[in-house]
């Protein structure tokens, strides 16, 4: 059901009597706009309101802009009116059957891995090395106006990445895939770079993922003709990543990343770890490593689930993990004092490399945590409560002496009220 949050409904009042003092109609009586006066609006409704999770970004953005113009044909829009629109054409949405798409990239994986296909969610992830004929066609169809949408050159040697899935539409199967794709390539990423702590890059940067996406993904029919002529592409793209050669290590990130998605299934709060994962691999794709600090920093606070509390959360959480837990808060309490420092000057250090390694192996460490053991937890919250436990073994001792003293002074108290 499409909503607006409660505090945003006076912000929502204003937005539509702009768009009533922006209406009109053409000679032939149908709804216009004038100007900024519906564009402006719009977007910001779009942003305000709650949606369906499987509705895209792209179709909200179309049921927003029809429900004005539908609630604009009846009279004055109002909230009420708005939302009434929105909602049934939500409801139209939803009841589409659903069909299957296939959107088609690449990833810079060598040829010469031996890679077998895998199901996430409903996703079946393949990499082939040929395609077959008539997505062939369509990709280079497609390339040659595509290409013009880059600041950079194509990758030459990368491998494809086929994904299969069924949705309503090409936009959804284009969000699924893609969402399925680097939840993927995520835990291939953490195979590949957990415990390496340091590394000096000199010339060009290159990310700290050695596995990244191309910079062009195309969405196909079966029949690998591409759904609505389109394509999306990557606008930060700027050079193509060296291709990785995983050799002897395939089996190896493989099979965790197997075990990873199979221990995840279990776990609770599975759908906001699977997300964290993605913050995860999304900062160390970054070429800019001020930019991949303060996301990787996002992601420790994510993981931590941070939310609102103050800085000292984060710190506490993430370092209690280790046994030597005041060490590693005095270094967590650096990294954060340092990215602050990124946030408001907007320049670069000699240390940026290694203190993003740095925040790397806590990041990773936080990660693993929930992936193998949160199948404990019956909650997120239950999570965060663990974290916040004290390190030492004399406190602790005396929280469950003092809780247990708490269990039998309640009981004994229900019985006497039974009793009497």
């Amino acid at each position: 059901m499409v909503a607006i949050e409660g505090r945003f409904n006076r912000l929502a009042g204003q937005l539509t009597e702009q768009l009533n003092a922006a209406r009109g109609r053409t000679p032939e009586g149908k709804v216009s706009f004038t100007g900024f006066g519906f564009d402006a609006p719009w977007n910001l409704l779009t942003d305000l309101l709650k949606f369906d999770q499987s509705v895209p970004r792209v179709k909200r953005e179309r049921i927003v802009r029809d429900a004005v113009f539908k609630a604009a044909d009846r009279g004055d829009v109002t909230p009420q009116t708005f939302l009434a629109q929105a909602n049934r054409l939500e409801r139209q949405y939803l009841s589409r059957p659903t069909k299957r798409f296939v959107l088609l990239t690449q990833v810079s994986v060598s040829r010469l891995d031996s890679l077998s296909s895998v199901r996430v969610g409903g996703l079946t992830i393949s990499f082939p090395v040929v395609l077959p004929t008539a997505f062939r066609r369509s990709w280079d169809r497609t390339m040659k106006r595509a290409v013009h949408s880059l600041h950079g050159e194509l990758p030459k040697y990368y491998r494809w990445a086929r994904v299969s899935t069924r949705q309503r539409c090409s936009a959804s199967a284009t969000d699924a895939a893609l969402e399925g794709l680097q939840l993927l390539l995520g835990l291939w990423n953490m195979a590949l770079n957990y415990g390496t702590a340091m590394r000096f890059s000199t010339g060009r940067r290159e990310p700290v993922n050695e596995i990244g996406l191309g910079p062009i993904h195309t969405i196909h029919r079966p029949s690998g003709v591409v759904d609505g002529n389109l394509w999306w592409y990557s606008p930060d793209y700027a050079a193509p990543l060296k291709v990785k050669r995983l050799g002897d290590k395939a089996d190896r990130v493989s099979s965790f990343a197997a075990e990873a998605r199979r221990r995840m299934a279990r776990v609770a709060y599975r759908d906001v770890l699977e997300d964290w994962v993605r913050t995860y691999d999304g900062a160390l794709d970054e070429r800019d490593f001020t930019k991949s600090f303060i996301l990787l920093w996002r992601a420790l606070e994510e993981s931590t689930h941070t939310g609102v509390a103050p800085y000292t959360v984060t710190v506490n959480r993430a370092s209690s993990l280790y046994s030597d837990r005041e060490y590693h808060k005095d270094v967590l309490e650096h990294l954060r004092l340092f990215r602050n420092r990124l946030v408001h000057s907007g320049g670069e250090s000699e240390s940026l490399e290694s203190n993003l390694y740095r925040l790397k192996g806590y990041v990773e460490q936080m990660l693993l945590f929930h992936i193998f053991q949160g199948n404990g937890f019956a909650s997120l919250d239950e999570v965060t409560d663990f974290l916040d436990l004290p390190a030492a073994d004399a406190e602790l001792s005396q929280r469950l002496a003092l809780l247990q003293k708490a269990v039998r002074m309640r009981r004994a108290a229900a019985k006497s009220a039974d009793d009497s």
